[in-house]
């Protein structure tokens, strides 16, 4: 009959080995998944620029966004009025947030649907 310790010590040592020749779980195995950020902002907002200078600069600064899917949808403050669809907007950022969209984004986006033509 062995030594207690040495029982003790197999005990122990058993799980130790045995998780050791179990292959790697599959979430361990793939890869890094990515975090999807959708920013929608208004073209001439100060406040929507100083976030995207101050703010979102930073994950660019840092390397986070090689972890992250960045959508930029410009967004304008604008509303359709009465029976001819009239849009009413602040002036220019509505013009700016057209201009801007092809750019950004695919012509399909959701937020294109909210733009009459």
């Amino acid at each position: 009959m062995p030594p207690p310790r040495r029982a003790l010590r197999f005990v122990l040592l058993l799980p130790a080995i045995l998780a050791a020749l179990l292959p790697p779980a599959p979430a361990a195995a793939a890869g890094p998944t990515r975090v999807s950020l959708a920013l929608y902002y208004e073209s001439l907002c100060p406040y929507c620029s100083r976030f995207i200078v101050t703010r979102l600069a930073g994950i660019f600064d840092s390397g986070l966004i090689g972890a992250v899917d960045l959508l930029l949808v410009p967004y304008g403050n604008a509303h359709v009025r009465g029976a001819n669809n009239t849009i009413s907007c602040q002036v220019l950022p509505l013009a700016l947030s057209v201009i801007q969209s092809p750019i950004n984004s695919p012509l399909n986006h959701p937020a294109h649907k909210l733009i009459p033509s």
